[in-house]
């Protein structure tokens, strides 16, 4: 019996459904209201003698695998085993102690959730608490979004997860404690309002907490960290693949078909407890390719509601151009100054809805942003400018498909700059594989800085502190690195690690560029990390080369996609069981 067989053979289709439907008994079949599309007459049937589901609304059908796919709107993969693991049926291609690792992971985050949600309901959390309700936030939601209290303490944490006999390495893999140098464990978040961080299916993969400066602190210099803080990526968080309260918005999302996408946890939360609960926010890092593929599961509609402020603005227009690669239908609400969504909810919750309503074409936005950066209508503009100006919107013009509207922004191009329309149409034809390539590389700009960033960290770390040199060597291949450059000082890491090169050979043999960049790289390490303890650069240090390894395997995975959604389609399962082994093994090597 395949493992498919034996998970329709441990779950009841009619139990499993009612877990999602109300089901009412029709002779010898169930029946209820198509969650896929809106009906008054039930036509959703749910056959227990055939074990299988159809709509004869919307024509949609299968077993429980197809249902749980649609619903969810997860791949075969995760519907996979999410079944297997409701059944108890042990997959073979799933490595049996990394389950349990993730397992224990998600229950150190479930524990550590509910401690600080009742510490924020103490005496401890009372400054805590009072804050949350002068930002607006009814004692309800808070209960909802399971918002906590850490409170101002090195190990309160640590102590009590210790008592809980959780493994010590799973505890430092968690993200929540460090392992100091005498071997004692202290807390990640101290004195911050804690966010939790669940995925698409609920669960509880990380944290984002915000610093509270309620009095003097003892365990935080609220001058050297960041106002809010996340948890590092670990075995079951990474912040380029999740959204913040997307498993509570997923539902709305598909009814609205729009998602709204704004930048903190304030702004969504306030965003769901006035109704507009097909909100979410990214968790401290910019919207990435990934966070897209999650999104188009639900819908192809986005508004950005990013704060009004440069760096808000830089951020739209970053996300705004991915998603147009990607195919989305993108809008923008145009916030008003100093306001972002949660300021708008606490002064006027009415004016959120008008300006959602009133959301613009992210094509309007360039115009309108344009106008503004030139002063269009204030002041006479150069032939420069209305150069630099034709350049600048000709780019986001050639990305419209209609050429109905294409044509209208030309024309209203034409009469903001005053230049014939003909020229403009000229110009856009001529640049089009120009602009078009252009285009794609400013979009691939911010994650390939990431990656570069990530990679320069760690040789910058290499060169200036020797102490962390053993640990460095033993993890780092040069097959990690994407930069020519950090890759070739990599090869030579790995090399004298593995003793196939003389370390005064190599030194002879670096090229000046080389050796102008790893001094780069050891000054500019020493700068961001001279104030750092030891135990903190060995946490810093696990980070940054999990995060190494994790983008190769993201790597590996993405290579694998393509065909096990090919395999999926044609309904192959041999083929599909044989991919996921695949991936998995090579994975693991």
């Amino acid at each position: 019996m395949s493992e498919v067989d034996e998970i329709k053979n441990k779950i009841d289709i009619v139990e499993f459904i009612s877990g999602y439907l109300k089901l009412k008994k029709s002779g010898r079949n169930f029946i209820a209201n198509c969650p896929f599309h809106k009906e008054d007459t039930p036509s959703f049937v749910v056959s227990p003698e055939k074990q299988i589901w159809h709509c004869f609304g919307c024509q949609k059908g299968g077993d429980i695998f197809s249902f749980l796919m649609e619903y969810e709107h997860i791949d075969f993969a995760e519907a996979l085993k999410q079944l297997a693991n409701k059944a108890g049926v042990e997959l073979q291609q799933i490595d049996p102690k990394k389950n349990k690792e993730k397992n224990e992971l998600i229950e150190i985050n479930e524990y550590a959730s509910k401690l600080w949600q009742y510490i924020l309901e103490s005496k401890i959390g009372k400054d805590a608490s009072q804050y949350l309700k002068k930002r607006g936030i009814k004692k309800t939601i808070m209960q909802d979004f399971e918002i906590g209290f850490s409170p101002d303490s090195w190990d309160l944490l640590s102590k009590k997860l210790i008592k809980k006999n959780f493994s010590q390495q799973n505890l430092q893999k968690s993200g929540l404690v460090y392992l100091k140098n005498n071997n004692q464990f202290l807390d990640r978040f101290r004195s911050r309002i804690m966010f939790p961080i669940r995925d698409t299916s609920g669960r509880l993969v990380g944290f984002s907490g915000r610093i509270f400066e309620n009095q003097k602190l003892k365990t935080v210099d609220s001058a050297k960290t960041g106002k809010y803080i996340n948890s590092p990526d670990t075995p079951i968080f990474n912040k380029s693949r999740v959204l913040y309260a997307l498993d509570k918005a997923k539902r709305t999302i598909v009814e609205k078909d729009k998602i709204v996408i704004v930048e903190g946890q304030f702004d969504v939360i306030m965003a769901h407890q006035f109704g507009f609960k097909n909100t979410v926010a990214v968790s401290g890092s910019a919207l990435t390719e990934e966070h897209l593929d999650l999104i188009k599961r639900f819908t192809q509609n986005i508004v950005f509601a990013f704060d009004p402020d440069s760096a808000g603005q830089n951020a739209a227009r970053r996300s705004i151009d991915l998603a147009h690669l990607r195919d989305f239908s993108v809008e923008l609400m145009i916030l008003p100054e100093n306001k972002d969504p949660a300021d708008l909810f606490l002064d006027n919750p009415k004016q959120f809805k008008k300006i959602l309503e009133k959301s613009l074409p992210a094509i309007e936005f360039y115009f309108i942003s344009t106008k503004n950066k030139y002063q269009i209508g204030k002041k006479e503009i150069s032939a420069q400018d209305k150069k630099q100006i034709a350049k600048e919107l000709l780019i986001e013009i050639k990305k419209i498909v209609n050429p109905v509207l294409r044509s209208e922004y030309v024309k209203k191009l034409s009469q903001m700059i005053n230049i014939d329309e003909k020229y403009l149409l000229e110009a856009l034809e001529k640049s089009e594989e120009k602009i078009l390539q252009q285009e794609i590389k400013n979009v691939q700009k911010d994650e390939l800085n990431q990656r570069e960033l990530l990679e320069k960290k760690i040789l910058g770390i290499y060169f200036a502190f020797p102490e962390t040199r053993i640990k460095i060597s033993k993890e780092i291949k040069s097959s990690y690195f994407e930069n020519f450059f950090n890759k070739e000082i990599a090869d030579i890491i790995e090399k004298l690690y593995n003793k196939k090169a003389d370390k005064n050979d190599i030194k002879k043999s670096l090229s000046e560029d080389l050796k102008k960049l790893i001094e780069q790289l050891s000054l500019a390490a020493e700068q961001e990390y001279k104030n750092i303890e030891n135990f903190e650069l060995e946490q810093e240090i696990e980070i940054l080369l999990y995060s190494l390894k994790g983008r190769e395997k993201e790597k590996i995975k993405k290579d694998f996609a393509q065909k096990i959604s090919q395999a999926e389609k044609l309904g192959d399962k041999k083929e599909l069981k044989k991919l996921l082994k695949k991936l998995s093994k090579q994975i693991q090597e």
